[in-house]
């Protein structure tokens, strides 16, 4: 009997994902029977592996020159770290000879918690911001677990009636890597409205938890990020809106006039006052 040298040390890893979801994983060593006869295997030590481990099939035959694929499932329950040894046996069908062979199989797996804390907690309020100006907030990221976490952030907009949100928010940096306890990293999520709009907790970004090590990185968790604000334009009305009429005077005299600029928007409002002279004016003075 032959076994895949690149298996002969099986290794399992699985782990939570942020939600404490279980994980499932697998591995297996493929068994060659290259001799003319069939050979019976059996494999030892699999009730002591625990409940999180199955192993489909513990025993069997393989006919000669055909090839056999042992599987070993684990699904991680809980947080633990299991290092046993089973030992695979190999027999003659009949078993009249005895123990032809024997191997010993090494079996590690680890389920983990994720642990990934975000400041402020999946919100982001932004108030009452201008149209057409930067409002910046910012969102830390701490990876409190064991082993590195990647993130990737995105922006989508749930709401079909406001098509141009997503062109309003960058992330930066848009992803990354956390290291396992390590300090916080900083998420500057900036927001430029073009036009007055009002957004109420909608889940506008989303953040991707990534595990860099299993098959060279898998999403484990989505985190949606709910944003509030509201975006305004300045407002202000001036009263007369047209010009002002002095009416007839007389030459030498003086006469006021008074006009109203009021704000009715949210945030204060700067005014200059100008003189223009239009060339109606010109021409009367120099006649």
């Amino acid at each position: 009997m032959e076994l895949d040298a690149s298996f002969q040390k099986t290794v399992i890893q699985a782990g939570f994902d942020a939600e404490g979801k279980d994980r499932r994983d697998s591995r297996g060593i493929m068994m060659h029977n290259k001799t003319p006869l069939s050979l019976s295997w059996i494999l030892q030590g699999v009730d002591a592996l625990g409940d999180e481990f199955m192993v489909p099939q513990d025993q069997g035959v393989i006919k000669p020159n055909s090839s056999f694929l042992l599987s070993v499932q684990f699904r991680a329950k809980r947080p633990i770290l299991v290092k046993k040894l089973l030992r695979l046996e190999v027999y003659d069908v009949d078993k009249i000879i005895g123990i032809l062979q024997t191997e010993n199989i090494q079996v590690y797996a680890e389920a983990y918690d994720v642990d990934l804390k975000i400041e402020p907690a999946a919100s982001l309020d932004f108030g009452t911001i201008r149209a057409n100006e930067d409002a910046k907030q910012q969102l830390k990221l701490t990876n409190k677990g064991k082993y590195d976490l990647a993130f990737k952030f995105s922006v989508g907009c749930p709401d079909p009636t406001l098509p141009t949100i997503k062109s309003m928010f960058t992330v930066s940096p848009q992803s990354g890597t956390l290291l396992p306890r390590g300090k916080p990293t900083a998420v500057v999520i900036v927001c430029r409205p073009d036009k007055e709009v009002s957004l109420k907790e909608e889940s506008i970004l989303s953040c991707q938890v990534i595990e860099p090590s299993i098959k060279g990185g898998e999403t484990i968790a989505t985190l949606d990020i709910k944003i509030s604000l509201q975006a305004v334009f300045s407002r202000y009305k001036i009263t007369p809106a047209w010009d002002i009429d002095f009416g007839p005077l007389i030459y030498g005299t003086d006469k006021s006039q008074n006009f109203i600029i009021e704000n009715y928007g949210h945030f204060p409002i700067h005014f200059t006052l100008s003189r223009m002279i239009s060339e109606l004016g010109i021409q009367a003075r120099l006649g």
